[in-house]
Formats: C-alpha cells, sequence, structure tokens
C-alpha cells in the first residue's frame, strides 16, 4: 500500500470526492476506491453513495458521488498526480471545449488536511465546494463540524447556506 513507501512521515487527512455518470457508474467508483486505497492512501471512512443531478451541464446522465477520506504521508501535489494517473487509465477523457463534460470518473481533492494550497496546478480547499450540494452533502455526512480553512465555517454551515438547488439524493442499499 502507498504508506509503505513512506513509513516515518506524516500522514494528512485527505477528503476525496469521487464521481461518475458514464457506464456503470458503482463499478467505476469501487474501481477508483480501490486504486486510491493501493496507490493514494488508506481508506479511513466513505459516506453513502449519492445520486445527484448533473451541476452546471447539459446531460441526462445523473452522477453517482460518494466522498471518502484517506490518510496519506504524500504530499498534495502528488495526490492530485497520482489521482489524476487513476482517472487516465480508468478511461477519463479531457476536453477541449471549457465547461463541465460527463465523465467516466472523476477525482476531487476537498481537503489536504487544514492545509490553504493556491497553485496553477492546484487549489485547495476545492475552490468550488462551498456551491456544490453535491460535494458538501456526503461530506457532511462524514465531518459535519470540519472547519474550512478559509472561510471557518463548519461543513454543515456551509451545506445549510448551499442555494444551489441541484437534486442530491442519497442512495438506499
Amino acid at each position: 500500500m502507498a504508506e509503505g513507501l513512506h513509513k516515518g512521515k506524516k500522514s494528512e487527512n485527505v477528503f476525496l470526492l469521487i464521481g461518475s455518470n458514464l457506464g456503470d457508474t458503482l463499478d467505476n467508483i469501487k474501481k477508483a476506491s480501490a486504486s486510491i486505497q493501493a496507490e493514494v492512501g488508506e481508506i479511513i471512512d466513505f459516506s453513502s453513495l449519492y445520486q445527484t443531478e448533473p451541476w452546471e451541464m447539459e446531460t441526462e446522465n445523473w452522477f453517482l458521488n460518494q466522498v471518502i477520506r484517506i490518510e496519506t504521508p504524500l504530499p498534495a501535489i502528488e495526490v492530485l498526480s497520482k489521482t489524476k494517473l487513476i482517472e487516465k487509465r480508468m478511461g477519463r477523457k479531457l476536453y477541449a471545449e471549457p465547461g463541465y463534460h460527463s465523465r467516466i470518473i472523476d477525482i476531487d481533492i476537498l481537503y489536504y488536511g487544514a492545509h490553504i494550497l493556491e497553485s496553477d496546478e492546484l487549489c485547495i480547499p476545492h475552490p468550488r465546494m462551498t456551491q456544490r450540494r453535491f460535494t458538501m452533502a456526503p461530506l457532511v455526512e462524514l465531518d459535519p463540524l470540519g472547519i474550512h480553512p478559509m472561510c471557518k465555517k463548519t461543513n454543515s454551515e456551509i451545506l445549510n447556506a448551499i442555494t444551489d438547488k441541484t437534486q442530491v439524493q442519497i442512495l438506499r442499499a
């Protein structure tokens, strides 16, 4: 597992959002999670699965989303690199046109500990998470009292203030 390669390094708590709206979405989420466990860090917890209406995009295909919490000794930029590689291996296509597109898999870093990072490659916390019900609902399930390091509000407070009206439904087994 990924952590074995970095014994002695401090691990960070990282929250990732995994989403899919093409193909077998449940299988895509499971495969991405297994790859994250093997290559990025140990999965400590995961939210329920959420069926979510597409946000700011035109498609009939709803998303399946899940937030996972991992512990990893990897630096944030390496977490990004490894998750992008997982997406590519799973068949994620990149589009030249701007905007959001359907995807077989999408892995976003929401939080990397309480760190704030702003660079051309990566912004943490995720810059649009506080606007997205499909992100905050599963995150609140895992960490309702977690504090957003920039706006200093709990995840629950952020979710309650979101004006986004897209449908987000917990998937019951």
